[in-house]
Order: structure tokens, then sequence, then C-alpha cells
């Protein structure tokens, strides 16, 4: 009995094994038959999550990244004794404030200096030259109308010809109209999005640290003492390498726009807001801000014909950026993030084929932390082997260094 009791359950698992097997090759063939419906609906149901946090990420990502603006103003209310709980909202206005006053006074720069331009702008001869373009238009129209009329032509082509051009015509005003209205949409989508996202990032400004408390509650009562400590450790090495890139490529955006401008106008360059503006925020991916720079100088300069203004503010411009390069970015970004000029490159030539401008942005941030997990994983294991060589020497030898080691190594770790 127990011999055919063997068998049979050696069949039975057999046969499980085999309708097992049966049913993932049926549900793989259904999934390869309906293979584009099911990968429309995820994308089609990625696409609608994407709309819907798009508002999050943008309030959570404008609160992070004024989050040391917002904690230096909240100090400096909270040494005046009468605020107290009204300093984290008078610290928020306070920077809102100030970021309403930059954007102002960056619009009004430009403002000024696109009309300082027009004043200098020769408007008679600009009026002369529209009005010879339309009477040259005039006289092709004219000429046109008599060649048609000197030509035989049968009244059904010519109603033929007329409506194809009809067509095309209004082929094209039509594609025209849909455009604008997909702009006007887009436009719409867009202030939707950014309002929603102040809503969201003013609370997360002012409500930020109970956020966190919570959801730190959250995952000790869920997760267990190591995941959190992993999950922990995980965030803080993001938050070390993200914020002191962000807010440090956020200073030196600030210091190129503002010494760009100031020496462009110096120089007298025309538009020298505009290239200080177009410089600073092109140097939020690596080495594409000097090629902004001087290619709007060279193309300013050459057709206004003023060479000598577009060497000095080549000059200027190369003072600025070795000043960037050597005193900003090493104080503000060297100390978070220290990765070599090839590895810079390789990260933006990844970053531009997976996501374009956008992952050319967060290209260099995220090769760093992967960078700084893999270093981090070579020096736990050159100690592990240290700490078995050290142990096996304490072996042979019959000495505590081995133990001496540990100690010494334990307290490196902590």
């Amino acid at each position: 009995m127990k011999w055919k009791d063997k068998i049979n359950k050696r069949y039975v698992r057999m046969a499980v094994f085999f309708a097992v097997l049966i049913l993932i090759y049926k549900v793989i063939e259904q999934l390869a038959d309906h293979a584009p419906e099911i990968f429309a609906s995820v994308m089609g149901g990625l696409n609608w999550l994407l709309k819907v946090a798009k508002p999050i990420i943008f309030g959570f990502v404008m609160a992070y990244i004024l989050k040391p603006l917002n904690d230096f103003f909240t100090n400096r209310y909270a040494k005046v004794k009468f605020l107290g709980k009204r300093s984290r909202l008078l610290g928020v206005v306070t920077v809102l404030l100030l970021i309403i006053l930059i954007i102002t006074a960056i619009a009004s720069a430009i403002v000024y200096s696109v009309t300082h331009q027009l004043q200098f702008a020769n408007i008679d001869e600009t009026l002369k030259a529209l009005t010879s373009i339309t009477n040259s238009l005039a006289k092709f129209y004219e000429s046109l109308l008599a060649k048609l009329n000197s030509l035989d032509i049968g009244s059904e082509q010519l109603t033929d010809s007329v409506s194809e051009i009809s067509g095309a015509v209004m082929g094209f005003v039509q594609n025209i109209a849909n455009g604008v209205i997909g702009s006007v949409s887009d436009i719409a989508g867009y202030v939707t999005t950014v309002m929603f996202g102040l809503i969201i990032g003013i609370y997360f400004m002012i409500d930020g640290q109970h956020m966190v408390g919570y959801f730190s509650e959250v995952a000790d009562a869920v997760f267990s003492e190591r995941a959190n400590a992993r999950i922990r450790h995980f965030l803080n090495d993001v938050d070390e390498v993200f914020s002191g890139y962000i807010r440090g490529q956020l200073m030196d955006v600030a210091f190129m726009i503002v010494a760009t401008s100031t020496a462009m106008m110096l120089t007298g360059i025309s538009l020298a807001p505009i290239i200080g503006l177009l410089t600073g925020l092109a140097n939020l991916v690596p080495y594409l801000g000097p090629f902004v720079g001087y290619a709007s100088i060279i193309l300013i300069s050459v057709v206004e014909g003023k060479y000598k203004v577009m060497v000095a503010s080549a000059i200027a411009l190369c003072i600025i950026q070795m000043l960037d390069g050597n005193v900003i970015e090493a104080k503000f970004i060297g100390k978070s993030i220290k990765v070599h000029p090839l590895l810079i490159v390789i990260f933006l030539i990844f970053g531009n084929a997976i996501g374009g401008l956008w992952g050319m942005l967060l290209a260099v941030p995220v090769g760093a932390y992967f960078q700084k997990v893999f270093t981090n994983y070579v020096e736990r294991r050159k100690n592990a082997k240290k700490l078995a060589r050290a142990k096996r020497d304490s072996v042979v030898n019959g000495t505590d260094q081995g133990a001496e080691y540990v100690d010494q190594a334990d307290g490196e770790e902590v």
C-alpha cells in the first residue's frame, strides 16, 4: 500500500505540474494576443495617474527646494516671543513674497531691455520695408490674374482647380484652428497644475514636519525595525545628494543670472538681461550654460555689427564662468556631489536618451546617488575583507589584534 501511495502521489504531482504549465502557457498566449490593448490600457492608466500626481509632485518639489529658506525665516521669527506658532506661517509668506519680488524684478528688466531696444530701432525703415513687400505682393497678384485670363482653360478645369485650392486652404486653416485650440487647452492645463501645485506646496511648507512625523509613525507600525532602518538610510542618502545638488544649482543659477546680466550691461551689448537669464537657466544642465551664453553674444553682436562689444562680452563671460566653476560650484555643489567630469558627460547622455531635457536635469544627482551607493558597497566589502584577514591573523598568532580591529571597525561603522 505504501508503494502504491507513493506512485499515486508522484502521478498527482506530475499532473498538477503539467496543469500549471498549461495554465501558464495559456495565460502567456492570451497576453501575447492582446498585448497592444493591454499595453494601451496600462499606459492610459499611467498617464491618468501622472496627470493626477503632477500638482502633488510640483508642490512637493517646490516645498523641498524652498525648505532651507523657509527654515531660515521661520527660525528668525521664532525668536520673537509674541509670534509663537505663527512663525512658520510668516516664514512661508516671506518666502513667497521674496520669490514674487525676484520674478517681478527679472520680468521688469527683460521688458525694459526690449522696449529700450525698440526705442532705438529704425521704425521708418521697417514700415517702408513692409510697404514694399505689400506692393510687391499686389503686383504679383495682378500679373497672375492677367496670365490666367490669357490662358485657354475650360470652366470645369478651372472649377476643379479652385475647389482643390479652396480645400487645401480650408484644411490649412482648420489645422491652425485645431492647433490654437490645443495650445489653449495645454496652457489651461499647465495653469491648473501650477495653481493646485502652489496650494499643495504651501501646505507642505507649513505642515511638512507634521506630515513627516505621521508617515514615520505609519512606517514604524507597518514595517520591521530593520526595514525602517534601511528606509531611513535610503532617504537620508537621497536627501543628502539631491538637496545639496538642487539647492547648489539654484544658487549657481542665481549667481550666473545676476553676474552675467551685470557684465553684459557694462560691456554695452543689447538685450543684456535676456542673455543673463538664458545663460543662468541653461547652467542647470552642466556644460550647456557657456554654450548658450557665447552663442547669444555672437548672434546679437553679428546682427548689430558690434564686434568689439562681442569680444569684450565673451571675455567677461569667460571670467564669470571661471569664478562660477572654481568658487560657486566648489562651495555649494562640490561638498555634496563629487563626480568625475567624464561620468557627468555619461550621465547626461543617458539622461537625454531616457527623458530628454528633464532627464538631463536629473541625470547628475541620480547618477551621483548610484555612485555613492556603489562606493559604500565597495567600502563595506573592503572592511569585511580586512576584518576577515584580521581574524585569521589573530587565530594564527594567538593574539587579540583581531578583536581590537573588530572594535575599531564597529566604531568607524557607527
